[in-house]
C-alpha cells in the first residue's frame, strides 16, 4: 500500500468502556478529534484510528468490529487494521498456530478494505500485497 500515512500515530480501542481510546495512555469519549487526543500533544494529522482488534475482545466482539469497519469513518480519520496472525481468526476457524493464519488475516484484510480502510499491519508483506492486487483488479475491472 502507499505509504501515503507514515509517521501517523494509530489510536486503539483499548476495550472496557466502548469507544475508549488508547494512545500511549487511554483517552476517554471526547474523541479522536476533539480535545482527547490533541490534550497528548499530538497533531490531528498524525493520527490514524485503529479499532483494536484482539485488544480485550473476544472473537464474536472481533467479528463484529469487523463487521461494522465502515462506521468508524464517521470520526474522519485515516483507518488503520491491524489483524495479522491475531488468535481471534484462530478461535473464529480451527485453532491454528500463528504461523498459520495466513488465510484469515487475508480474508480479514480484505474486509477492511472493502470498508474503506487506507492501513494495513501485516506480517506476511508478499502475500498481502499479491492479495491487495488481485483486490484492486478485482475492483478496478482490469
Amino acid at each position: 500500500m502507499p505509504d501515503a500515512h507514515a509517521g501517523r500515530r494509530p489510536a486503539h480501542h483499548a476495550g472496557g468502556a466502548p469507544l475508549c481510546l488508547r494512545a500511549t495512555r487511554r483517552v476517554r469519549p471526547s474523541g479522536p478529534t476533539g480535545p482527547g487526543l490533541r490534550s497528548l500533544g499530538i497533531a490531528r494529522q498524525r493520527i490514524c484510528l485503529d479499532p483494536g482488534i484482539g485488544f480485550g475482545k473476544t472473537p464474536g466482539h472481533c467479528a463484529q468490529v469487523l463487521g461494522s469497519l465502515a462506521l468508524l469513518h464517521g470520526l474522519g480519520l485515516p483507518l488503520l487494521l491491524g489483524v495479522s496472525r491475531k488468535s481471534f481468526v484462530a478461535r473464529l476457524s480451527r485453532d491454528e498456530v500463528a504461523t498459520a493464519r495466513l488465510p484469515g488475516t487475508l480474508a480479514a484484510n480484505l474486509a477492511g478494505l472493502d470498508a474503506g480502510f487506507q492501513v494495513l499491519r501485516v506480517h506476511d508483506v508478499p502475500e498481502t500485497a499479491q492479495a491487495l492486487a488481485i483486490w484492486t483488479a478485482m475492483r478496478s475491472g482490469a
